[in-house]
């Protein structure tokens, strides 16, 4: 939850971690949370730098970063297509920005209300304990859809969605750390340690070994924002993109973008992510690990089986 949700994924199963007599695990998530964010951009522009300067690692960047890129977590590179901000229909783009975000939580809550209802009628509770921010990734895939359907795009401007983004997100980060009990985090110190190193060793491996074998092209590019997200939030992977590929030569932004919609319903913040609690609850957390150990292998297989299989079409095309 810590190292692929971040802070605000910790403050909003703050409910249910306490429900579960688990309410200082918050304190220990945030620190986490903490510790993933500073070691997603340090490490991550280690391992920038490193590949920049491995000849083994083919990467479009050919230089160092720079200081004066200005890389943060609470904004990313414009892209060539992004439209600008100085266009006016009536509606400054912040400003609309700032209804469609309201629209989308507001649509969010509708949907929440609809899944309690539903389930009511079949004479459960489930949806009663589930907090709000999962569902507000479909209410924004449903917001988009109608923006293009109805010819509202110019509203939902990414540059001002980023900007107002940037702000909630050191909002969150400022109101998370502030709130910290040092004292539940030094009565866990052994396994916050433990946690830390196995997550942020378990995210290189990937990056450099797994991510080599799963990527057929620009496996780096592909593989770097994947770790950046992997220690803290979405923001961090944009970031790590940003310096690998700061003119956009790849089209790794895209396909990371898009990736977005089909897994973050599901985790870093998901139902998956959501459920994990209850589900820990109920089959015990030997055999809740065991299952997520189970699904981590067979994605991983099944990632390098799809490569292989790619690249023997690729050659019995070439060849004939």
């Amino acid at each position: 939850m810590s190292f692929n949700g971040g802070h605000g994924t910790l403050a909003g199963l703050t409910p249910v971690l306490q429900q579960y007599g688990a309410g200082d695990l918050v304190n220990v998530g945030l620190g986490l949370a903490t510790i993933g964010i500073v070691s997603g951009i340090v490490i991550g522009t280690t391992l920038v730098n490193y590949a920049i300067r491995s000849p083994s690692i083919p990467v479009v960047r050919q230089t160092p970063p720079s200081p004066d890129e200005d890389f943060d977590i609470d904004h990313h590179l414009p892209g060539p297509d992004d439209r600008p901000m100085d266009e006016w229909k009536g509606m400054a783009q912040v400003t609309a920005a700032a209804v469609f975000l309201g629209v989308t939580i507001a649509l969010a809550i509708a949907l929440l209300a609809l899944f309690r209802a539903v389930f009511h009628l079949a004479g459960s509770d489930f949806f009663d304990r589930f907090p709000l921010f999962p569902f507000t990734f479909p209410a924004a895939v449903i917001v988009q859809l109608c923006a293009r359907r109805f010819d509202f795009e110019w509203a939902v401007n990414r540059r001002a969605v980023e900007g107002l983004g940037g702000i909630a997100i050191d909002g969150v980060i400022i109101c998370a750390v502030g709130t910290l009990s040092l004292g539940a985090i030094g009565a866990n110190i052994g396994p916050l340690i433990i946690m830390a190193v196995a997550a942020i060793g378990w995210s290189v491996f990937v990056t450099l070994v797994i991510g080599r074998r799963i990527f057929r092209q620009h496996w780096f590019e592909h593989s770097i924002p994947e770790f950046g997200e992997s220690q803290g939030m979405l923001a961090c992977g944009f970031v790590m993109l940003d310096m690998v590929d700061p003119s956009r030569q790849t089209d790794v932004v895209r396909g990371y973008s898009y990736r977005q919609i089909m897994t973050r319903p599901i985790l870093g913040g998901g139902f998956i992510t959501v459920l994990a609690v209850p589900l820990i609850d109920r089959i015990g957390l030997p055999v809740f690990t065991i299952a997520a150990a189970a699904v981590t292998v067979a994605l991983i297989a099944w990632g390098i089986r799809r490569v292989g299989h790619g690249s023997r079409v690729l050659r019995e095309s070439s060849s004939e």
